[in-house]
């Protein structure tokens, strides 16, 4: 049986095909199902600094949820320090 020296060009087709047949297939697919309604498109999210829906300042928003931290206490252990 005589042995055959594969062509670079041939090589690097089929590389390519092996990397872009399965995302046109994932593509496809995701694009199906958007179409038939199954997966909903996401929602585009609000600005940087504009207002939610009910009115309120996203960043204000997003402040106040956050809890102040409690303040260091002294005398701890000192970890590294002689």
């Amino acid at each position: 049986m005589e042995h055959v020296n594969p062509n670079p060009i041939f090589v690097g087709f089929l590389f390519l095909l092996r990397c872009l047949v399965p995302l046109v297939i994932l593509f496809a697919i995701s694009y199906l199902l958007r179409r038939l309604g199954v997966v909903a498109e996401t929602p585009a999210q609000p600005q940087e600094g504009g207002k939610e829906a009910g009115g309120k300042d996203i960043a204000a928003a997003e402040n106040a949820d956050r809890a102040p931290r409690p303040a260091k206490e002294k005398g701890g252990a000192k970890h590294g320090k002689a």
